[in-house]
């Protein structure tokens, strides 16, 4: 879904006669969800962007330049996130030159330029102290600390994740672990004084408890393969359509119904996968509940990159992932991590496969992606109450889904 503001559209419609252009009903939709105050672009039917035409390409851009575009698709595969004065720049990884690390797309400083020209557009009266405030996620809970301590707790982890040498099944256990030592702090009685030592503690203690994790005869509870079902679901399903044809409300029941269906089905460690995806085949849900021996180097960097790149962009919490703190976001980016491997092992079993590619990993990472901190399903107190449970489940998830 691409934001869209009321000026925006109104410069989109003064451009041309769109709807006999492009043979549409409708450009934009109405949103109930945050950040979407205006509305977004209009979908087909198939998915795709209203605009896109049958080059696969941008119709405004192609006639109107860039600049012409929302500045969401602007900006576009970067994202924007408000911290303590300015603005940490992010990437999205269901841009497939991100995912692959195309340099022939540029570097980041050559494109800082226009990032500042496109941010100048989405805040163009900036942002005042108090929107930082507000922007500035939780600890954990509703404890918050100052940018200085978030930002320290932040590095570390980044730090500590790139120069742990363990294997990555054992950094996301540690990540987990971490997460769950943050909870247990009472924040507001940390001391400038004692913020270094006591980050630096929890850091070491954790690395060198992960560091002994083992993966053998871990399996997730029934239940609790339920919720990761559910998430599988929600991570590994086309983005929500949003069509530009109406649809009946008889027709809106039968897809509730059918969602739900489907969301049962993935909950099960075995039975019929239902397909999300036109090209997905038949195939038993079994097939992806086993191993599929050790994963490449190549594919192990690029999750760590994913990994990274969420974690210095502050798209794992926030403003840019559903409000959560820190704490939950990390749980919910190891979570992530997994239901990439699911499908990737998905990929791999549809083409008869039982070890995997670096393609299956990637396409895995682009699916996951686009909705992972994008679809409007994983902001519910539904998704809340899941997340708090899986907590105690992370090892026997980890051990499970993840082929490292």
């Amino acid at each position: 879904m691409v934001p869209v503001t009321a000026k925006e559209q109104r410069a989109i419609m003064d451009q041309e006669d769109w709807f006999a252009t492009l043979g549409v009903e409708s450009l934009f939709v109405d949103i109930d969800a945050p950040g979407f105050k205006d509305g977004a672009l209009a979908k087909r039917a198939d998915n795709s962007c209203v605009f896109l035409d049958s080059d696969n390409l941008c119709a405004i851009h192609r006639k109107y330049g860039l600049t012409a575009k929302p500045a969401a698709c602007q900006l576009f595969p970067f994202v924007l996130t408000p911290f303590n004065g300015s603005l940490k720049v992010g990437l999205r990884f269901d841009c497939a030159g991100v995912c692959r690390g195309n340099k022939e797309q540029g570097n980041l400083p050559d494109q800082i330029k226009d990032i500042r020209r496109i941010a100048k557009q989405i805040y163009p009266d900036g942002l005042s102290e108090a929107q930082f405030e507000k922007a500035l996620p939780a600890v954990y809970g509703k404890q918050k600390v100052s940018f200085a301590y978030f930002d320290k707790i932040n590095t570390t982890i980044i730090e500590n994740f790139i120069t742990a040498d363990m294997p990555l099944k054992n950094k996301l256990l540690w990540m987990v672990m971490f997460a769950d030592h943050l909870e247990k702090v009472k924040w507001s009685s940390v001391s400038k004084d004692d913020i270094d030592g006591l980050i630096s503690l929890l850091a070491e203690g954790t690395i060198r408890e992960a560091s002994k994790f083992t993966t053998q005869n871990q399996k997730p509870a029934s239940k609790a393969r339920v919720l990761f079902g559910q998430i599988l679901y929600l991570l590994s399903r086309s983005p929500e359509i949003i069509t530009s044809e109406k649809i009946g409300k008889l027709q809106q029941l039968k897809k509730r119904f059918k969602d739900a269906a489907e969301i049962r089905k993935f909950g099960n460690s075995k039975g019929e996968l239902p397909k999300l995806w036109p090209h997905w085949k038949d195939i038993d849900i079994s097939q992806m509940e086993k191993p599929f021996g050790n994963m490449l180097n190549s594919s192990q960097e690029l999750l760590e990159r994913y990994i990274i790149c969420r974690l210095a962009g502050l798209n794992y919490c926030g403003l840019n992932y559903y409000g959560y703190s820190m704490a939950d976001g990390l749980y919910s980016l190891v979570l992530a991590i997994c239901s990439i491997n699911w499908l990737a092992r998905l990929n791999a079993a549809m083409a008869g496969r039982d070890s995997l590619k670096f393609s299956d990993i990637e396409s895995a990472v682009i699916t996951t992606d686009s909705n992972n901190g994008y679809g409007t399903a994983l902001n519910t107190g539904a998704a809340g109450l899941r997340l708090k449970y899986l907590k105690n489940h992370m090892p026997a998830i980890i051990s499970t889904y993840l082929d490292a």
